[in-house]
Order: structure tokens, then sequence, then C-alpha cells
């Protein structure tokens, strides 16, 4: 008879507990921003302090950021991280994490 093997290493985001989480950003209004300031990619990433392939991959949505490098873009482009990024929700952010969201939002 054969053994079941348990895999024990989360191969899933949820399979990682809710407290391990880090809140991922979705750079899909980055492009909007970029286009109406008249800036392009290359800026953006120098001016972050990002790679400009990240910055490609942020923009085309294959790619998430954490929150610092979210602020980073959204500083650079002199913009609220809430207009720049989608604000992450649900299981994504500890529920004191989703509280300090929505008051930025709301002050802004």
């Amino acid at each position: 008879m054969s053994e079941i093997v348990v895999d024990t290493v989360p191969d899933r985001a949820y399979d990682i507990p809710m407290k391990q989480r880090t809140p991922r950003y979705n750079g899909n209004r980055l492009a909007v921003l970029l286009d109406a300031q008249g800036r392009r990619q290359d800026w953006l990433a120098e001016r972050s302090g990002i790679s400009r392939s990240l910055l490609s991959r942020l923009i085309t949505g294959s790619r998430t950021v954490d929150k610092a490098t979210a602020e980073r873009i959204a500083n650079a482009l002199q913009v609220p991280l809430f207009l720049a990024f989608d604000i992450p929700t649900g299981n994504d952010l500890l529920p004191e994490e989703a509280f300090s969201l929505s008051k930025e939002a709301s002050a802004a």
C-alpha cells in the first residue's frame, strides 16, 4: 500500500494564514495617470526608483507591488495613493490595515 504524503509548504496565497499576508497593489491606473501628465514609463521608473520592467509589468497587470513601493510611485506622480492604485480589500488585508487605508482615502 502506498503512503500518503502531505505537502506542508503553501503554494497558494490562501494557504498562508491571514496575519502573514501583505496587501498587494494593482497598478492598472498608472497608464492613464502617465498619459494625463504627459509622462513616460521611463520617467516614472527613474523617479520612483523601480526598474522599467517592473513598472511595465505593473501597468499590464502581471505584477503587483507592496504598499511601500506603491507609495513611492504615487509620490513620484504627486497623486494620492488611492488615485494611483486599487486599494486592496477583502482577504488581502488585516482589519487594522483596512481601517488605516479607508482613513487615508477619506482624508484625501
